[in-house]
């Protein structure tokens, strides 16, 4: 391990059964930048060791095969004795050094400024199948990997936001509905959302649209995913202590999650709307009567982070942070920007949110220093823009 660069904003590590000198082979870090003691630690605490496909891993698979292997993306959003963001790909990698098969390959990004602007799009699912990250099947080519990055992890080119929003607009139906079962879940402190997923492409989709009806340095903070988890690997009680969390199961795995605080979300079941909105879903409500492609409005959320004086300022909802404020305030940031042509219309639907949603929000958090908040959130006349100085969390 080296110390780390006081300058440099990510780490990068990789971790795999390597081989070593003697010809034998074992877990350890392989290839790294500029990863600390604390972070090597950190690393191997949420490196995965086994990963279980649907169909059996083999040494003679085709590169179509080996490259439609399930790629389980992981990130960890920060927290009190971690202040980092870790992005985490891992993939089956067939047979070690010692011909034990079963090695599986991860590549960790560290983000050590989570709340700092990236330079391309800030929501960390969007890293899902980066570039920059490899995918070595079979020994030699686990043990010939190198790590030469030391910036932010590249975004998908696969258009995934667009992709997203497609399905949720109506590739297969109108599953908006689904969008918001998953918010309401997410906003509960005792449900862990589970997607009911086809494939780990499909749950990256649906976690993209989640993620971006958020602003995007609010997601790298607070929402912490993965992708592609097995239900006799789930340990619900790990993930619901890292906050707010939501994963993803083959659909195979659903008849086997059973514990009652798992949140099963199927979309494709999910016909009507929520019984009662909250703050979050009645915003997201409020984008798509907006712009019924959602993409315009997506950019500006995206655009606003660049903004040196805007700033998500949260109130607590019990231990939970409350997604839809963060959204509120983006939203307002976006209709006091110049030369947005929908902004009015936009105005209008903020105006008309349910005073109850507003308060109730407000309401449940501390009192003081939330008190001024409030009153702003109660009254469709006064607007929270960066006039009003908000606080970070």
């Amino acid at each position: 391990m080296t110390t780390p660069h006081p300058e440099r904003r990510f780490a990068w590590a990789t971790y795999a059964s390597f081989s070593n000198n003697r010809g034998s082979g074992g877990w350890k870090i392989g290839p790294q930048q500029d990863l600390g003691p604390d972070e090597a630690q950190l690393f191997t605490s949420v490196a995965p060791t086994q990963i279980d496909p649907l169909n059996p891993v083999t040494e003679f698979l085709s590169t179509d095969e080996i490259a439609d292997l399930p790629r389980r993306f992981a990130y960890f959003a920060p927290n009190e004795q971690h202040p980092v963001g870790l992005y985490l790909q891992s993939v089956p990698a067939g047979k070690d050094a010692t011909g034990r098969p079963g090695n599986v390959f991860t590549v960790c990004a560290v983000d050590r400024r989570p709340e700092s602007p990236m330079g391309e799009a800030g929501w960390p699912v969007c890293r899902y199948q980066s570039p920059d990250f490899p995918t070595p099947f079979r020994s030699p080519a686990v043990n010939s990997v190198t790590l030469d990055v030391v910036s932010e992890p590249k975004i998908n080119q696969d258009d995934q936001i667009n992709a997203a929003w497609s399905l949720v607009n109506g590739m297969l139906g109108d599953e908006r509905t689904a969008l918001y079962a998953l918010q309401i879940a997410l906003e509960d402190p005792g449900k862990l959302p589970v997607i009911i997923s086809h494939s780990p492409w499909d749950a990256v989709l649906w976690m993209t649209a989640l993620s971006t009806t958020m602003p995007p340095g609010f997601a790298r903070k607070h929402l912490s995913f993965s992708n592609f988890e097995r239900a006799h690997r789930l340990d619900v009680d790990e993930w619901l202590g890292r906050g707010p969390a939501v994963v993803a199961v083959p659909f195979e795995d659903q008849e086997s999650l059973r514990d009652p605080r798992l949140e099963v979300i199927h979309p494709q079941d999910i016909q009507n709307p929520p019984e009662k909105h909250t703050l979050w879903t009645a915003l997201t409500e409020a984008i798509f009567e907006v712009k019924e492609d959602t993409l315009a409005l997506i950019e500006e959320l995206q655009a606003v982070e660049a903004f040196e004086d805007f700033q998500v300022r949260v109130t607590p909802t019990g231990e939970r942070v409350t997604f839809g404020e963060a959204l509120l305030q983006c939203l307002q940031k976006v209709c006091d920007s110049d030369g947005i042509d929908f902004a009015d219309d936009l105005q209008a639907k903020l105006d008309a949110i349910p005073a109850e949603l507003r308060t109730s929000v407000a309401k449940a958090g501390p009192t003081g220093e939330f008190d001024a908040l409030s009153e702003q959130l109660g009254s469709p006349n006064r607007q929270l823009s960066s006039r009003h100085q908000p606080v970070t969390t």
